[in-house]
C-alpha cells in the first residue's frame, strides 16, 4: 500500500490541505540531525560546554518565528543601527505597520468569504446541470447576472526529480543530467519583499535557560 502524509492548515476563515507527502529518506535524514543538534546544544549549554550566544539558529524564514515569546531578544532579528544606535520609526511607522496588519486580516476573512458564496452558487449550478435537458454546460440566469462552471485543465508542472531519473536513464550519468537541469533551469529578476514579523516580550523573564537577555535553542541555520 501507498503511505501519504498530508498536512492540514486551519485558520478562523479558512482550511487547507498540502500533500500528499510520500515517505523521504532524505527528509527524514535531516529532521533527525536537526534533532540530535538540538539534544547536543541543550546538553553542552547545562555543561558549560556553551554559551548561549554561540547556540546556532534559524537564520532564514521559519513560520514559529512569530509564535515564539522570546523573538524580541533573538540574535536573528539584527537591528539595523545608525551611529551605533538601533532605529525605531516611533508611533506614525508602527500605526502604518498595525494598519497594514489590520488589512490582511480583512482581505483573509474577504477571501474566505468569496469561496464560501463561490461554493454555494457552485452547488447549485450542479444541481441545476444533473437535471438539466441539455448535456452541454449552458448559462443559468440569476437578476442581473449569469453564471455556469466550467471544467478548466489542470495547471502543468514538471516534476524535477522524474524528469532527473529519465535523463539519468538516458545519459547514464548522474552528473550530467544534473547539468542539463542546471543549463535548463530559468532564474527570475530579483525583487523586493516587506517581511513583517511581531515583536514577543513575553519569554523574556522566564525560562528554563535564563541569563539578563533571553536567548532560546533553536534550529540549525538553513533547517526549518
Amino acid at each position: 500500500m501507498t503511505i501519504e502524509g498530508w498536512v492540514l492548515s486551519i485558520s478562523m476563515s479558512d482550511a487547507k490541505v498540502f500533500g500528499p507527502y510520500t515517505p523521504n529518506r532524505t527528509m527524514l535524514g535531516i529532521c533527525c540531525n536537526t534533532a540530535a543538534d538540538l539534544w547536543q546544544a541543550v546538553n553542552a549549554v547545562k555543561a558549560g560546554q556553551l554559551a548561549l550566544d554561540d547556540l546556532p539558529y534559524c537564520r532564514g524564514f521559519h513560520p514559529l518565528c512569530d509564535w515564539c515569546d522570546a523573538n524580541a531578544t533573538c540574535p536573528k532579528f539584527r537591528p539595523m543601527r545608525v551611529d551605533g544606535m538601533p532605529v525605531d520609526l516611533g508611533p506614525a511607522h508602527s500605526a502604518d505597520l498595525d494598519h497594514l496588519e489590520g488589512l490582511k486580516e480583512r482581505k483573509l476573512a474577504i477571501e474566505g468569504d468569496i469561496a464560501a458564496i463561490e461554493g454555494r452558487i457552485r452547488t447549485a449550478f450542479q444541481r441545476i446541470a444533473a437535471v438539466s435537458d441539455s448535456m452541454a454546460r449552458d448559462w443559468i440566469t440569476a437578476g442581473r447576472h449569469r453564471f455556469r462552471v466550467a471544467s478548466m485543465p489542470g495547471r502543468q508542472t514538471i516534476d524535477q526529480a522524474a524528469l532527473q531519473e529519465e535523463l539519468q536513464a538516458l545519459t547514464g550519468d548522474p552528473q550530467t543530467a544534473t547539468d542539463i537541469l542546471d543549463r535548463a533551469r530559468k532564474t527570475g529578476q530579483p525583487h523586493e519583499r516587506l517581511f513583517i514579523s511581531p515583536i514577543n516580550k513575553k519569554g523574556e523573564n522566564h525560562g528554563i535557560l535564563q541569563r539578563s537577555r533571553s536567548v532560546p535553542v533553536r534550529q540549525r541555520a538553513g533547517t526549518a
